[in-house]
């Protein structure tokens, strides 16, 4: 095969196991994924998220907010969760799903602005039965289900300061592409090291990144920001 436009590329290889490994091709602001010498790709379906970008507010999503936790619209366009610390903000969406797409793969393409956000998606209410509960941190995701019927997709936080959603739509058709910080000439400053599912990136000028797995076909790129460590020796003089 060829790089995104024959861009010069950075590959880092991804081994999980002696039979599960992928290649991610990072050329510019851009990254995809290789397995078994074929790009993870997205079919055509017709589904449609509605109100993915929240622009002016964020009807059509539905505020099952618990007693003391606060959704809602933030002036620039995005989505706020706002917990206390034990009951969540909620917000949720019943996406339906045409008769010929269902029973075919689906993707979700999400922008975090400010982590960490809950995602669940599922074929009810509050399940996670398409998209097991997850930890979305500040980045992008593109994250895959099948669903055989209309499905929910929900944002949660019950965390005290606010987490920010950019958008959430449908994946388009072709090679699955997700965002990465990284211009073109940058690429070749990559540094990398692998602890099971997840890539730690870091190169001279940006923060430093996480590209996390949760399938073959369900990928992210988010900053890395640690909440413990690490630290230099206390000063004691």
């Amino acid at each position: 095969g060829s790089t995104l436009s024959n861009s010069a590329a950075e590959f880092i290889p991804f081994i999980f196991s002696n039979s599960d490994h992928a290649l991610l091709e990072v050329t510019g602001t851009v990254m995809r994924v290789w397995v078994n010498d074929a790009l993870v790709t997205r079919p055509s379906v017709s589904t449609t998220v509605t109100n993915p970008t929240f622009d002016s507010n964020i009807t059509n999503w539905t505020d099952n907010d618990e007693d003391g936790g606060v959704s809602a619209w933030v002036t620039g366009g995005y989505m706020g969760l706002t917990g206390n610390g034990t009951a969540a903000a909620i917000r949720e969406q019943q996406v339906v799903v045409a008769a010929g797409d269902q029973g075919t793969e689906h993707a979700l393409e999400i922008i975090i602005e400010r982590g960490p956000v809950t995602l669940r998606v599922g074929s009810t209410t509050g399940d996670d039965d398409y998209i097991s509960e997850a930890t979305l941190d500040t980045g992008t995701h593109s994250l895959s289900l099948t669903p055989t019927s209309n499905f929910f997709v929900e944002f949660s936080s019950r965390v005290k300061r606010r987490g920010v959603v950019d958008s959430c739509g449908g994946a388009g058709s072709g090679a699955m592409n997700v965002t990465t910080p990284w211009a073109g000439g940058d690429i070749s400053k990559l540094r990398y090291d692998q602890s099971g599912d997840i890539v730690y990136v870091a190169a001279d000028g940006y923060q430093q990144y996480k590209i996390e797995r949760r399938s073959t076909t369900s990928w992210s790129v988010v900053k890395y920001e640690t909440d413990d460590g690490p630290f230099r020796g206390i000063n004691v003089s």
